[in-house]
């Protein structure tokens, strides 16, 4: 459904569909995908949604599902979810720190506190 949302036209609509359906299951996800909406990018927080949905979040259960009714060929192109997870990590630890305000970097350093090495890399990193 949120596919033919944003496929449609509607990209609000599909990021609230997405968040709404997969939040819980992952709340860097969600926080990326509100990052680059408010930022204006809907096209690219749609995109996130859709590549982070619960097969590639879940590789204990539906990613091995998933990749069961793959082919040969099509099962070695597929990305492992925890690559997608580390890049998702990385591209917010840029943007909370490309924005730069007090609470953005206040989120970097409490992720960072968390064990977030991409948080902790981005804050050890002089800004540009």
């Amino acid at each position: 459904m949120g596919e033919l949302l944003a496929k449609h036209g509607d990209r609000e609509g599909a990021l609230r569909l997405w968040a709404r359906t997969y939040g819980a299951v992952s709340p860097t996800t969600k926080r990326l995908a509100e990052l680059l909406a408010e930022r204006g990018d809907l096209a690219g927080a749609v995109e996130v949604w859709k590549f982070s949905d619960r097969v590639r979040q879940n590789p204990e259960g539906y990613h091995a599902e998933y990749l069961d009714t793959l082919d040969v060929l099509d099962r070695m192109d597929d990305d492992d979810p925890e690559d997608w997870a580390f890049m998702e990590t990385e591209q917010l630890a840029d943007l909370l720190a490309e924005r730069g305000d007090e609470a953005s970097l206040a989120e970097l350093r409490a992720r960072a506190d968390a064990g977030d090495t991409a948080a902790a890399r981005r804050l050890a990193r002089p800004s540009s």
